[in-house]
């Protein structure tokens, strides 16, 4: 993942498509973990969860379309950032993730 240029609240960022599964990967783990009840997910990722969902299909369709491409440009506003930010985040610091390396596929 390479950061290609911030401004206007735009983020350009070059992605592998194996960038691409373990952000996925990472979302989904966040999405589906039972350890941040329904009414403090907001609190601690700052957007609802049905949000890191979305995010995280939009991250498949990426994926997808660049299945032919070593690497994929993609444009995201600050709050995306923010959200991918604060999942990755979570993933560190906040839930406790068993057998990490293989769930994310790092």
């Amino acid at each position: 993942m390479n950061f290609i240029k911030f401004a206007e609240n735009i983020c350009e960022i070059k992605f592998t498509n194996q960038d691409l599964k373990i952000l996925m990967n990472a979302l989904n783990e966040v999405y589906e973990t039972q350890a941040i009840s329904n009414w403090e997910f907001p609190i601690r990722l700052n957007v609802e969860r049905e949000k890191v969902r979305e995010f995280s299909n939009l991250l498949l369709q990426l994926e997808m379309a660049g299945k032919e491409k070593e690497e994929v440009d993609v444009k995201f506003s600050s709050d995306d950032v923010r959200l991918l930010n604060n999942a990755l985040n979570e993933i560190c610091h906040g839930i406790r993730v068993l057998d990490f390396e293989s769930k994310i596929g790092s």
